[in-house]
């Protein structure tokens, strides 16, 4: 008869009863056979290292579930920003005492300055438990009384194959205290990114600008980068 194992589980009927069954060939052979698909499929020294198998798949579960339970940060700078070509804010730079110059954009405080930027959105930024745009940035001037800077990001995420372009943008705000805070200091600002709302393969584009309306920081702000954080727990 043909072995079952590994695609099933072999019946082998009535148990033989002494003094009444006449055992055949054929019912050794079975079990051999079937013994025999058993050792190719578990291979030579299955438990390895372990007492037995059982205990070294259950090492195994255990090491898996903490790395899939164990959250990692990541990081990805967004580089290709392009101003607006009607109102970009002007470009800046700040210098250090060792004369090592930072580039930055100045965004103004009374007009309403864009840049823009995409990016594409991979497996673990999809399934990512938190997900959010970090902009660094600096003040040109002492923060004084009770002073805000506040940007807004308008995105949209047009699918990863015939995506519509032209699908209404999503806006997002951040807002930070300057009151205390002074120059010569990297400051970070974070705008979380609503889960669910883009795809593996999406391509996401957005428009960055400090939201005038409610921005009462009376002086530029130069922004260094924008880069996008997220937080997954998933190995691809």
């Amino acid at each position: 008869m043909a072995v079952v194992f590994p695609t099933g589980v072999k019946n082998f009927g009535l148990d033989l009863e002494d003094g009444i069954s006449y055992p055949l060939a054929a019912h050794i052979n079975d079990l051999r056979w079937e013994v025999a698909a058993i050792e190719e499929e578990l291979g030579i020294d299955p438990a390895g290292a372990s007492h037995d198998l059982v205990t070294r798949l259950n090492a195994l579960d255990v090491l898996v579930a903490a790395k899939l339970s164990s959250a990692k940060t990541r990081r990805k700078t967004i580089w290709l920003v392009s101003p607006d070509s009607t109102t970009p804010p002007d470009g800046g730079e700040y210098v250090t005492a060792t004369n090592i110059i930072i580039p930055s954009m100045l965004f103004d405080p009374t007009i309403e300055e864009k840049v823009h930027f995409c990016f594409d959105v991979d497996v673990e930024m999809a399934v990512a438990s938190a997900m959010y745009f970090q902009i660094s940035y600096y003040l040109t001037s002492n923060g004084s009384g009770a002073e805000t800077v506040k940007f807004r990001i308008f995105y949209n995420s047009p699918a990863a194959s015939a995506g519509v372009l032209s699908t209404a943008g999503t806006e997002i705000t951040g807002i930070d205290d300057v009151s205390a805070r002074v120059i010569d200091k990297r400051y970070t600002l974070s705008i979380t990114l609503p889960g669910g709302s883009v795809s593996a393969g999406d391509l996401v584009c957005c428009s960055l600008s400090r939201d005038i309306t409610d921005d009462d920081y009376a002086h530029d702000v130069g922004v260094i980068n924008i880069s996008l954080q997220y937080t997954t727990a998933v190995e691809v």
